[in-house]
């Protein structure tokens, strides 16, 4: 299974990168951060073998998601490739998040 962690170089995000990549059943961790609070360290993220092989970083605000959805001809899940319906309910949902984040 592939999982998209965004905020993944926050607090929250970093611990649960870390328990995910530990996970057998998780194949791929993506995780997306714009790195606009100032950190302690440059780099965050707990380092370990299933890390390096596991984790891949987006430097990029989670707003940008959604033009990187619609410029995809559809990602292949399970391989199969994701419906216009699929990739609609994404977009909602990164929208959704991008409202609680500014709500908060």
């Amino acid at each position: 299974m592939k999982i998209l962690i965004t905020g993944a170089a926050g607090l929250y995000g970093v611990h649960l990168t870390d328990l995910l990549c530990r996970q057998r059943w998780v194949r791929q961790v993506i995780g997306v951060d714009d790195f606009s609070r100032k950190f302690f360290t440059k780099d965050p993220f707990i380092k370990s073998p299933s890390f390096d092989r596991k984790f891949k970083l987006l430097k990029m605000k989670y707003q940008g998601l959604t033009n990187l959805i619609e410029s995809s001809s559809g990602e292949r899940h399970s391989g199969k490739k994701i419906s216009k319906r699929g990739r609609k309910l994404m977009r909602t949902t990164l929208y959704q998040m991008a409202l609680a984040s500014i709500k908060n």
